[in-house]
């Protein structure tokens, strides 16, 4: 399973990873970094992460290389996305800020002085040029994963020509196959669930009336928690919300409008408190708009709880008979589905598919092609 072309063998045995936001928020990427590059590829080979300030101390041999960088709640960042607003500019988002200006920073870093058996960029097309350019200067191969979805922004990734392009699901490899790229495209390797912290177990208390539907995420556009709310709303349902964003005061708003105290707002969850929360709904909802992945939906199925997502191609791969899909603008549908979910017996099949994206079976494919390389 490993890629045909790949760059020759450097004799180094640290692996670096680059990630402008780790210690600052806990999205997607950031799970992604600590599950695959720190916990368990960090177990055979000493890693370097390159983060922000904020970024935590790693206990040795590892190491952690600061790297000052405005975040993407700063004033510049607020600028410079909002001037880019509405143009065609895939990097217009305050988070590509910071992604860049970690980027422009990473020069002041040992960066440059040593060579890695790999470089795991999570920061963005910028990085990536660096990271060619630092494969030309000392040999150290660079990997991407698609954790952007399918768009602009993974074509640009995939265009800068890493030695290992790993697609998240079979809709983004295909949609990748037929476009131009430098990178040879990797068989598909997902992200995956920490099967022993989220499994099934007591639930939080919730002070919530019975059903109870849960919305964990971002509170963006993106992720649409009002379509949740107004769902929940029609189903009869309570819903509790977990989360933070800039449509945080919309949502505690709607939500106490539609469903009076059948919502709870709990603010930002502290990562060891999810399995309880999990464990504590019915079911879990995420109508997310082009949603990369979603590892917030293994983890509720690790837990046994059915999901009502989106319906597209990567959530039918991703979710199988685990949950149920429906177009989450259609309040009526949305409704229905989550009565339904609530209401059906799942058996244990919705925690038999999340067994499938292990993180140890994850890392086990990356860890066979760092040792081949």
């Amino acid at each position: 399973m490993t890629p045909a072309a790949l760059t020759p063998a450097v004799v180094c045995p640290r692996l670096a990873v680059l990630c402008a936001s780790y210690g600052r928020v806990r999205r997607g990427i950031e799970t992604v970094v600590r599950e695959l590059c720190l916990e368990r590829l960090g177990r055979d080979w000493p890693v370097d992460l390159y983060g922000p300030p904020e970024a935590p101390e790693l206990p040795a041999p590892h190491r952690t290389i600061r790297v000052s960088c405005a975040p993407r709640e700063s004033t510049a960042a607020r600028r410079y996305a909002g001037l880019l607003a509405g143009t065609r500019w895939p990097l217009a988002g305050a988070h590509d800020y910071e992604a860049l200006h970690f980027t422009a920073r990473l020069a002041d870093t040992c960066f440059w002085s040593e060579p890695y058996r790999a470089v795991f960029n999570y920061a963005g097309p910028a990085a990536a040029l660096l990271c060619r350019a630092k494969r030309v200067w000392d040999g150290s191969a660079f990997i991407h994963s698609g954790q952007a979805g399918m768009g602009p922004v993974e074509v640009a990734q995939a265009a800068v020509g890493p030695d290992w392009y790993v697609p998240l699901s079979p809709p983004a490899r295909d949609w990748l196959a037929g476009k131009r790229l430098l990178a040879p495209l990797a068989p598909v390797v997902p992200n995956g669930v920490d099967l022993v912290r989220y499994a099934p177990g007591p639930g939080r208390d919730l002070g919530l009336p019975r059903p109870v539907a849960l919305f964990a995420g971002a509170l963006d556009e993106m992720k649409r928690p009002l379509l949740a709310i107004a769902a929940a709303a029609r189903a009869g349902m309570a819903l509790a919300v977990a989360g933070d964003g800039p449509q945080r005061d919309e949502v505690c708003q709607r939500g106490g409008e539609l469903l009076g105290d059948r919502f709870r707002y709990l603010g930002a969850v502290a990562e060891t408190e999810m399995p309880a929360l999990y464990n504590a709904a019915e079911v879990f909802v995420l109508p997310s708009f082009e949603e990369p992945f979603g590892i917030v939906l293994l983890e509720a199925m690790a837990c046994n709880k059915p999901v009502v997502t989106q319906d597209d191609a990567v959530r039918r791969w991703l979710i199988g008979d685990a949950g149920m899909l429906v177009e989450c603008t259609d309040t009526v549908a949305f409704a229905a589905a989550l009565r339904a979910a609530a209401g059906c017996d799942w058996q244990d099949r919705l925690r038999q598919r999340a067994q499938r994206f292990d993180w140890d079976i994850v890392a086990g494919e990356y860890r066979r092609w760092l040792r081949a390389a």
